[in-house]
């Protein structure tokens, strides 16, 4: 039974789909595999740095005389580096704890100093206060600066309250649109000038609001905190000439009793102990480094020992499990023993996953190859337009079985392409149908008779009408004559990709 081109196309995209599918199940198969691969390494080198923390539990020199003769120099030379730091940090650490006690001796001789200097300023403060407080000129401008710092206080706290009535009411009188009126006119003031009508009117809007009163109350809001900040300002001013006199009293009293070089030398002394400070500050923090320093050295988990360690994986790793048994079983430790035991353990497991993971490359190679291939056959399929409605193919064809082949490796694309050429057919349309009807009955023995007769009875008009008929007959080729005549554009074949798989990335 003949099968129509929609048909082919749809058993091999449907192929496509099954393809595609099954090389995705293969993909996260491999990666799988792969991950657990990963895995095994990683057990793998750390079990070779527990085996190489076996043979170097430390590194000392005890310790690197038994280590394997092949990495012995490598672990000597870690240990005089670690050795010759070490008694770098050592001296350096004595150093700064030198340098600490000097720092603490300063300090204490200094402190000792300024005890004394202290003793005597408070010696001379109080007979500067006792001789002070006997001046009756002292006493009097002490007394006038109290009082105008009373004064002051008072002017300060009555404007407060000024300007919270500010505040409170002058908005008011700036919003009031009459009493702005008559307040930009002047009225009230010697530069009013209104007369006749507009005067009379504008008393009679001042009685309305009480004017008078009003711009009373609104001249001193506006004023008087003005005035009051500049009375202020003047009391600050006889406040501190008060206190500059009293100052330069106390100045003068405490030259002459030498009270302010005493104060000049505490200065100077606590300067020179905050320096003091500083520097044993610094010290101690270079310290607290150094000592932390060397005792990330000593620690079994210090760079150098790690340096060894990783030295002695490393030779591990390049030797073979074999040599590894061999050196094992000439250990009276147990533990090694039981190391490379796990080691030779994952060696055969990781080769299990190496050989699962290279079936798994291969079968992905297979079933990339398969959709290719299949791609390739439908793009030649629908440049050749094998999926036109009136193409079909013929019973030769088993498109099932063909791509069964391909997948098996049995049948090549190209050669497929051939076969499904071969077995294409096009169902002719009505008037290719008719004339091949014509044809036919021209061709049979009947046929002839009937046109030999029709020209007898209609002469050379039948005769031009046959010629034009066998014109048109012509100018509709046959199925066969038309396919073989048919021109198309081969697609490239697909060429197999050679990557994909070894750098793990799939597809």
């Amino acid at each position: 039974m003949p099968t129509s081109g929609s048909e082919v196309l749809r058993e091999m995209t449907r192929a496509i789909q099954n393809a595609k599918s099954q090389r995705d199940a293969l993909q996260s198969q491999h990666r799988e595999i792969l991950q657990q691969t990963d895995d095994l390494v990683g057990q793998r080198g750390q079990t070779l740095v527990e085996l190489a923390e076996s043979y170097l539990p430390e590194l000392s020199q005890t310790t690197v005389r038994q280590v394997w003769n092949e990495i012995r120099p490598a672990i000597q030379d870690v240990l005089l580096r670690k050795e010759a730091r070490h008694r770098e940090l050592v001296a350096e650490h004595q150093r700064l704890e030198a340098v600490q006690t000097q720092l603490r001796g300063e300090l204490q001789t200094l402190n000792g100093k300024l005890d004394a200097i202290y003793g005597e300023r408070d010696s001379l403060s109080k007979q500067l206060s006792e001789q002070l407080s006997g001046d009756p000129a002292f006493q009097q401008l002490t007394d006038k600066a109290a009082i105008a710092e009373i004064n002051l206080q008072r002017a300060e706290s009555s404007l407060a309250e000024v300007e919270h009535d500010v505040i409170a009411k002058l908005p008011a009188y700036q919003r009031s649109r009459l009493f702005q009126y008559l307040h930009k006119r002047k009225m009230g003031t010697p530069q009013y000038t209104a007369r006749g009508w507009r005067r009379r009117m504008d008393r009679w809007v001042g009685r309305l609001i009480d004017y008078p009163k009003a711009r009373k109350s609104y001249e001193f809001l506006s004023e008087v905190p003005g005035k009051m900040r500049e009375l202020i300002a003047e009391r600050r001013d006889a406040l501190n000439q008060l206190l500059d006199r009293l100052e330069r009293s106390q100045q003068k009293v405490a030259a002459e009793l030498g009270l302010d070089k005493v104060l000049d030398q505490i200065e100077s002394r606590e300067d020179q102990r905050d320096d003091l400070l500083e520097q044993l500050e610094q010290t101690v923090v270079q310290t607290n480094a150094n000592g932390a320093e060397i005792d990330k050295l000593l620690d079994s988990e210090g760079p150098y020992y790690a340096e060894a360690i990783d030295k002695y994986r490393r030779l591990l790793e390049q030797t073979h499990t074999l040599t590894l048994e061999q050196r094992a079983a000439q250990s009276p430790d147990p533990i090694d023993d039981q190391l490379v035991a796990r080691l030779k353990h994952l060696d055969e497991e990781i080769q299990q996953f190496q050989k699962a993971a290279d079936a798994r490359r291969r079968q992905l190679k297979e079933a990339e190859d398969f959709a290719e291939s299949i791609d390739y056959l439908v793009q030649q399929f629908q440049r050749a337009r094998f999926d036109d409605s009136r193409s079909y193919f013929d019973d030769k064809l088993n498109i099932r079985e063909s791509l069964s082949r391909l997948a098996d490796g049995r049948e090549r694309p190209d050669l497929l392409w051939q076969h499904i050429r071969r077995h294409q057919h096009t169902a002719p349309n009505w008037y290719e149908e008719n004339s091949r009807r014509v044809v036919n009955a021209a061709n049979s023995p009947m046929g002839q008779i009937l046109l030999q007769t029709m020209a007898h009875a209609a002469g050379a008009a039948l005769r031009e009408s046959a010629r034009r008929a066998g014109s048109r007959r012509m100018s509709y080729p046959t199925s066969s004559t038309r396919s073989s005549s048919r021109t198309t554009s081969r697609p490239r074949m697909p060429t197999p990709k050679r990557s994909g798989f070894s750098t793990r990335k799939g597809f």
